[in-house]
C-alpha cells in the first residue's frame, strides 16, 4: 500500500517536470532550431483591426506549440484619388480649386487645391548675335500669350582662324558671315644694335624687332583659339576689353604662341616642342623646347634683349627717369587691382608700351646668375628650374617694375599678372649698304644714311648694318611714314558752345553742321624733323637741339614750315614712293588733282573728324581740362618747346598729338563765316578763295582752349613759326 502511494507521488512529480520543461523550451526557443526548445513556431490568428487610407491596422498571432504571441502592424494603403471636379481652373502661374474623392475610402480631399499647370514654351531667337554684339531670344507660353520672357545670347566672338595676310594694316579678317572686322596688326618696333651693361659684363646685341605692346587677349585668341585670362570682363571705364593683355599663360603656352604666329605669317618657327603635357589643349605644363636661332619666326625675348629695349638708352630706375611713373606704369597704387588696355600709358623712346607694369613678361632665359664676362647676344644659362620674367605687373610694387628688376618663375606657373610680348630678328631684306658715315643728305650710294642712330654709324664704321627705322636711306628711299586708316563716316563739325571757361568761343566754330567724308589714311604722327630732312634735304626747325630728357631729337615735329613747304613735301614724298603727286605748283598757285593717289594735306573737315574719333567733347578724351596733360603738349606742360611725337596718349583711332605740340596746316582757305555759308557738306574742301589757310590742333605755346577739337585758327600761307608744322593724308 505504501509502495503504491510512493509510485503515484513520483509519477505526479515527473509529469510536472515534463510540463515545465516543454513550456520553458517554447518560450526560449528560436525558429532556427539552434539550441531551441521549440524548433519552429506555428502561428495562427486573425486580424483584429483593419487598416484604412489614413491609419494602419494590426493582427495578433499565437504559436500553437508554445502559445507565444506576436502583433503584426498593417500599413495604410493611403488614398487613391479620383479625377478633380474643377470649381476654379488653374493656369500657368496660379492654382485652382476643386473636389475629388478617394476610390478606396470615398473620403473627400480636404485640401481642394489644384496645382498650377506651369508654362508650356520654347525659346525662339529674336535677334541673332554678332561677333561683338549680344543677341536675344524670347519664349511665349502656348497656354497664355501674355506670359513672355526674354534673355540675351552671348556675342559669338570673332573667328580669326582663317588665312592671314600682311597688307600693312591688318593680319586677318573675321570669317563669320557679314562680319568685316579686322584684327589689329601686331606692330613691331625696330630696336637698334648696341650694348647693355650688366655689372662688369658688356652684352653685345644685334638689332631686332620687338612687339610695341604686350600680347593682348584678342590676338592671343586669334592665334591659339582660347583666352585663358582671369580679366576677361569688366575693363576699366573707357577701355577696350579685348585689348587688355592676355594673362594666365604658362611659359610653354607663350612659346607655342610664337610658333603658331610664325606659321600664320609664313615664317619659320623657332622652337621644336617635344614631350608636351598635355598632348593637346592648354595650359601646357611640361615640354622640352629646343630653339633654332637661325629661324626668322617669332620668339620670346632674351632677358638681355628685354632690358636693353626697356631702357632705350637710359640708366635710371625706369626708362623715363627716377620718378613720376603714374603716367608710364600700371602697378599696385594705380591699377585698381586689374590689368589695363595695352598702350594707354606713355611709351619709352623706342616706342614700346607697358615695359613697366600691367603684366610680368616671360623671357626665354633660365633664371640664374648674370654673366661676369662680355657676351655676344647672350641667351641665358643652359639649364635651370625657373624662367625669367621681367617688368612687374598690376599687383607689383614700384620697385618690382624697375628696368633692372629680375624675377624667376616656374615655367608651368599661371597667374593673372603674367603675360608676354614677342620679338623677331631683323628681316633678311633689310637694306644693308656699305657706306661711310654722313651727317648730311647725299645721293652718293656710299654716303647715304641721314642721322642714323645705329651703333655702327655712331662709331663711324663704314660697313655698319641698319634696319630702316634707324635712319632714312637715300639709296632705297625709305621714309617710315606710318599711316592710320580712317573709315568713312558722318559727324557733327564745330561746336555750339558760347563760352569756354568764361571766355567767348569764336563765332567761326558755329553753327554745328553735319559733314560726310569718304575713307582716307592719316599720318599717325606729325611729320618729324628726320622725315622732313630725308624728303626735302633741309630742316628749317628752330628746335634742332636740346630735346627734353630722354627724348630723341630727330623725332620732334618739324616746324617753321610754310603752307607751301608742306604742299611741296607732299609732292616729293609721293614721288619717292612712286605715287602720283596731287599738286601742280606754279609760282604761288597750287592746283590740286583730287583723283591722284599721292600724299596731301588734310582738309579741315578730315582733320576734325579724325581728331574727334567719334566724340563731341572739348577734346577727344572728354571735357575735363585736368586730363589734358596726358594727351597734349601745351603752355602748361611743354616747357616752351616741342617734344618728340607720340609720347602723349593717342585718340581711340590711334592718332597722336592731335591736341598740341605744333599747329597743323590744312588744305582749306580760312573764312570765319564758312560754316554758316557753305552748302557743301559732302567731302568739303573749304572756301574757293581767301587770304589765309586753316591751322588746327593748337601747339606748345597755346592754352588749353586753343587745343580743343573744334578750335579754328589761321595764318598767312608764307609765314614760318616755331609752333606750326603739319601731318599728311592719303586716299
Amino acid at each position: 500500500m505504501k509502495r503504491n502511494v510512493m509510485f503515484r507521488f513520483l509519477g505526479i512529480i515527473t509529469l510536472v517536470i515534463i510540463i515545465w520543461f516543454v513550456f520553458t523550451a517554447c518560450e526560449s526557443g528560436t525558429d532556427s532550431g539552434t539550441d531551441n526548445k521549440c524548433s519552429s513556431h506555428k502561428w495562427s490568428g486573425d486580424v483584429i483591426t483593419m487598416p484604412t487610407c489614413t491609419e494602419g491596422g494590426f493582427t495578433t498571432q499565437t504559436c500553437i506549440n508554445c502559445h507565444a504571441t506576436q502583433i503584426i502592424n498593417q500599413t495604410s494603403p493611403q488614398h487613391k484619388w479620383n479625377a478633380w471636379n474643377v470649381i476654379t481652373a488653374p493656369n500657368c502661374t496660379a492654382t485652382g480649386l476643386g473636389t475629388r474623392n478617394c476610390s478606396i475610402c470615398s473620403s473627400l480631399d480636404p485640401n481642394g487645391v489644384i496645382p498650377a499647370l506651369e508654362h508650356d514654351w520654347e525659346w525662339m531667337t529674336t535677334l541673332d548675335p554678332t561677333c561683338t554684339v549680344a543677341g536675344s531670344e524670347t519664349r511665349t507660353c502656348s497656354r497664355n500669350s501674355a506670359h513672355k520672357e526674354t534673355r540675351s545670347i552671348n556675342a559669338l566672338r570673332h573667328d580669326w582662324s582663317g588665312s592671314w595676310s600682311t597688307n600693312g594694316n591688318v593680319y586677318t579678317t573675321c570669317r563669320r558671315n557679314a562680319c568685316t572686322e579686322a584684327l589689329d596688326k601686331y606692330e613691331m618696333a625696330a630696336i637698334p644694335n648696341g650694348n647693355l651693361i650688366w655689372g662688369s659684363a658688356v652684352i653685345i646685341l644685334s638689332a631686332f624687332n620687338m612687339g610695341k605692346y604686350e600680347v593682348w587677349q584678342e590676338l592671343y585668341y586669334a592665334v591659339m583659339g582660347t583666352n585663358p585670362s582671369s580679366f576677361s570682363s569688366n575693363p576699366a571705364s573707357g577701355e577696350i576689353q579685348n585689348k587688355r593683355p592676355v594673362e594666365q599663360v604658362t611659359w610653354y603656352d607663350a612659346v607655342e604662341f610664337c610658333n603658331k604666329l610664325s606659321e600664320k605669317e609664313g615664317l619659320t618657327p623657332v622652337y621644336t616642342i617635344t614631350g608636351r603635357t598635355p598632348s593637346t589643349g592648354y595650359p601646357i605644363t611640361r615640354a622640352t623646347v629646343t630653339p633654332n636661332w637661325e629661324a626668322n619666326g617669332y620668339r620670346l625675348p632674351t632677358e638681355a634683349q628685354w632690358e636693353y629695349a626697356c631702357r632705350a638708352g637710359t640708366t635710371t630706375n625706369w626708362n623715363f627717369g627716377n620718378g613720376g611713373f603714374g603716367i608710364y606704369v600700371w602697378f599696385d597704387l594705380n591699377s585698381s587691382s586689374k590689368t589695363h588696355q595695352v598702350g594707354l600709358q606713355l611709351a619709352n623712346a623706342y616706342g614700346l608700351y607697358d615695359m613697366h607694369g600691367n603684366v610680368w613678361e616671360w623671357c626665354w632665359d633660365w633664371y640664374g646668375t648674370l654673366p661676369a664676362t662680355n657676351q655676344n647676344n647672350y641667351t641665358g644659362a643652359v639649364s635651370g628650374t625657373n624662367r625669367v620674367a621681367r617688368g612687374g605687373g598690376w599687383i607689383s610694387s614700384s620697385v618690382s617694375t624697375h628696368s633692372a628688376y629680375r624675377s624667376g618663375i616656374n615655367p608651368y606657373n599661371r597667374n593673372s599678372d603674367i603675360g608676354f610680348r614677342v620679338v623677331r630678328p631683323v628681316d633678311d631684306n633689310t637694306p644693308s649698304h656699305t657706306h661711310t658715315y654722313s651727317t648730311t643728305y647725299s645721293s652718293n650710294a656710299t654716303q647715304h644714311w641721314q642721322e642714323c642712330t645705329g651703333a655702327g654709324c655712331d662709331a663711324k664704321i663704314g660697313t655698319a648694318n641698319h634696319a630702316p627705322a634707324n635712319g632714312i636711306c637715300t639709296t632705297c628711299r625709305y621714309v617710315n611714314m606710318e599711316m592710320v586708316s580712317i573709315s568713312a563716316g558722318t559727324f557733327q563739325m564745330g561746336t555750339d558752345l558760347g563760352t569756354f571757361q568764361g571766355t567767348s568761343v569764336y563765332d567761326a566754330e558755329r553753327p554745328v553742321r553735319q559733314v560726310t567724308l569718304s575713307a582716307f589714311k592719316m599720318g599717325k604722327y606729325e611729320v618729324t624733323q628726320e622725315q622732313y630732312q630725308a624728303v626735302m634735304g633741309t630742316n628749317p626747325s628752330k628746335f634742332t637741339s636740346n630735346p627734353a630728357d630722354g627724348e630723341i631729337q630727330n623725332k620732334r615735329p618739324v616746324e617753321q614750315v610754310t603752307w607751301y613747304d608742306a604742299v611741296e613735301f607732299c609732292n616729293k614724298l609721293s614721288t619717292k614712293e612712286g605715287l602720283m603727286p596731287v599738286y601742280t605748283i606754279t609760282s604761288a598757285t597750287v592746283t590740286p588733282n583730287w583723283e591722284a593717289n599721292g600724299y596731301r594735306l588734310p582738309t579741315e573737315a578730315q582733320w576734325e573728324y579724325a581728331c574727334r574719333a567719334g566724340t563731341m567733347t572739348n577734346w577727344y578724351f572728354g571735357s575735363t581740362e585736368s586730363q589734358l596733360v596726358n594727351y597734349a603738349w601745351y603752355t602748361s606742360n611743354s616747357n616752351s618747346r616741342t617734344h618728340q611725337v607720340g609720347l602723349k596718349q593717342a585718340n581711340s583711332w590711334g592718332l597722336y598729338d592731335m591736341h598740341g605740340n605744333v599747329y597743323e596746316w590744312c588744305w582749306d582757305r580760312y573764312s570765319s563765316s564758312y560754316y554758316g555759308e557753305s552748302g557743301n557738306t559732302n567731302n568739303p574742301m573749304g572756301p574757293a578763295s581767301g587770304t589765309y589757310r586753316v591751322l588746327r590742333g593748337g601747339g606748345w605755346y597755346y592754352s588749353a582752349e586753343g587745343t580743343r577739337s573744334a578750335n579754328r585758327n589761321f595764318s598767312n600761307s608764307v609765314i614760318r613759326l616755331d609752333n606750326i608744322g603739319f601731318r599728311v593724308v592719303r586716299p
